[in-house]
């Protein structure tokens, strides 16, 4: 047997680690390829979320509101630019306190 010097331990700690590190490697190795194999399985165009509560748009003034179009715009309520959401009435809800100012042109 061989005495335990100084480089003899070094040598022995070295190969524990390397060890190591190729068992964690094989490890990750075969998670890469089970999550390589579950991808590959699974049926193509079955991404979409399913619409719960949304009805299908008929003209294109609800197409604008639904499609909520953001302006800065100075709010009332609480004193500083902020953004707003135009409604297709053209009438801007602040996307911060939920304020309805009436459209410029009315």
């Amino acid at each position: 047997m061989l005495p335990l010097t100084p480089l003899v331990l070094l040598l022995l700690c070295a190969g524990a680690l390397v060890v190591a590190l190729c068992v964690i490697y094989v490890v990750v190795l075969i998670g890469h390829g089970i999550a390589f194999l579950l991808h590959a399985l699974r049926r193509p165009g079955r991404h979409r979320a399913t619409s719960t509560s949304h009805q299908a748009v008929d003209s294109e003034a609800p197409a604008v509101e639904h499609a909520g179009l953001s302006l800065l715009q100075p709010c009332a309520v609480e004193g500083r630019t902020t953004l707003h959401r135009i409604l297709a009435d053209g009438t801007a809800k602040c996307w911060m306190c939920g304020t309805t100012t009436k459209a410029a042109n009315q």
